[in-house]
């Protein structure tokens, strides 16, 4: 499924001439939003994300269109064939996304050390000395190895994760190495990123090659200044706020794409147009997000910082979107379409610890119950040692009970199918923001 694109070439004009024979072929889409704004109407598809002016206030399903019209608003996904069954055609794209193969996804934490002391990791505090090491790496190799012959595979997607990665950037980088010459031998693009507390980014550019080698980067702020410095901070009691921000600008220098995550609470909704204000002074400015920090796992998150509610984070994401796009800062602020949800509910997607054991989602890293193999077996083609757990977020099916008749369907796909399994589905943001989200885009467009 791919995005129609966002761009509003010009209003849709309600027309007399030949109205019954354009639309006698054609319905309206079952993901269809009307908007409204002052005099003006708006329809949104969330299947294809394309956002249409309906000029005089019309509605899609009581006017009819001209011919011309009619062929634009097909294109974009407003109309569709009335023998297209909307639903059949998202579930094959959702299902089409689990089982491709011409693409492997892997998750590799490289180390669980880590040099922050973050009261609510989930990842736990037991982590001294555990990283990969030369025989793990070499078994990842091997299993890289075998799947790129067997799957034809044309893109390899790699994420390095901790722990905290950069710790190690000696296992780091004989991983990615290992990793390069794997994609070279078999003509594969190697898609490489980061995520990081980004405390020793600055010492990690002098030695990996980004955005050659690795070319995106996540960091992560959980507040500004003394907020973020309550909370992340290193496992002395170090504040790290300033160096993550300028060790995240100097990888913006370099031409690094740049995530910024703020991990939105009760307790720092406030302080986060500080670091709104901040970016906005930039140059080159990161793509700013807000994580909604929810328990994972076992973790008693909640119990160390003040956990929002779903709707009330949804509420504080529109708002801060909309005075982040008054500063020039760009956002994840409009929904965009999936096809299937993650690499853990994937055929080809795969996590892997520092002990080469195999996980299907990064948040039961070290949690041996939830490993469904490990690579330090005879054979590669063995290291899936218990099928239920593979197969176990694959099989999950949105399309089979209430959010199949939901219109953001195409673009939650039904949520993270590890919270679905554990019965705590999270919505998601957009569904609690009542369009305004739309209503900021088209202010964007406008202005």
């Amino acid at each position: 499924m791919g995005a129609a694109g966002r761009s509003m070439p010009g209003a849709v004009r309600p027309g007399m001439d030949q109205k019954m024979d354009n639309m006698k072929n054609l319905k309206p889409s079952v993901y269809n939003e009307t908007i409204n704004e002052g005099d003006k109407t708006y329809l949104y598809n969330f299947y294809s994300g394309a956002i249409v002016e309906m000029e005089g206030g019309a509605q899609l399903e009581a006017a009819g269109v001209s011919m011309q019209d009619a062929a634009l608003l097909k294109e974009k996904g407003f109309l569709v064939d009335k023998n297209i069954d909307e639903l059949k055609r998202l579930e094959f794209s959702y299902l089409s996304g689990k089982f491709n193969k011409s693409s492997l996804g892997l998750t590799l934490c490289t180390t669980l050390e880590c040099n922050f002391s973050c009261p609510y990791c989930y990842e736990g505090k037991s982590r001294t000395g555990s990283a990969m090491s030369p025989e793990v790496i070499t078994k990842i190799l091997e299993f890289v190895r075998m799947k790129l012959k067997d799957n034809n595979i044309n893109t390899l997607y790699v994420n390095f994760l901790g722990g905290e990665a950069l710790l190690r950037l000696d296992v780091l980088s004989a991983v990615l190495a290992g990793l390069k010459a794997e994609a070279a031998r078999k003509n594969v693009v190697l898609v490489a990123g980061l995520v990081t507390n980004g405390y020793l980014l600055d010492e990690a550019m002098k030695v990996i090659d980004m955005p050659g080698d690795i070319q995106s980067v996540q960091v992560t702020f959980d507040g500004f200044g003394v907020s973020h410095d309550k909370m992340r901070r290193l496992a002395g009691g170090i504040g790290s706020f300033e160096r993550i921000f300028a060790n995240m600008v100097l990888a913006l220098e370099k031409g690094v794409r740049v995530a910024a995550r703020y991990n939105l609470t009760g307790d720092n909704a406030t302080d986060a147009t500080l670091l709104i204000d901040k970016l906005a002074g930039l140059e080159k400015k990161p793509l700013l997000y807000f994580g909604h920090v929810s328990a994972v796992g076992s973790a008693d998150t909640c119990k160390s910082v003040s956990c929002m509610s779903r709707m009330d984070y949804s509420k504080a994401d529109l708002k801060l979107a909309r005075y982040a796009a008054s500063k020039g800062v760009k956002t994840d602020f409009m929904p965009v379409g999936k096809g299937n949800y993650c690499t853990a509910d994937a055929v080809n997607g795969f996590t892997i610890d520092p002990e080469g054991d195999i996980y299907k989602c990064w948040s039961s890293v070290g949690r041996k119950e939830l490993a469904c193999g490990s690579v330090l077996v005879a054979a590669p083609e063995e290291c899936i040692t218990d099928e239920s757990r593979y197969y176990m977020y694959t099989m999950d099916n949105p399309f089979q009970d209430t959010c199949a008749s939901c219109k953001l369907l195409p673009i939650c796909m039904g949520g993270c199918p590890v919270e679905r399994q554990a019965g705590g589905r999270q919505c998601s943001k957009f569904k609690f923001q009542d369009m305004e989200f739309i209503k900021l885009y088209t202010e964007g467009v406008l202005r």
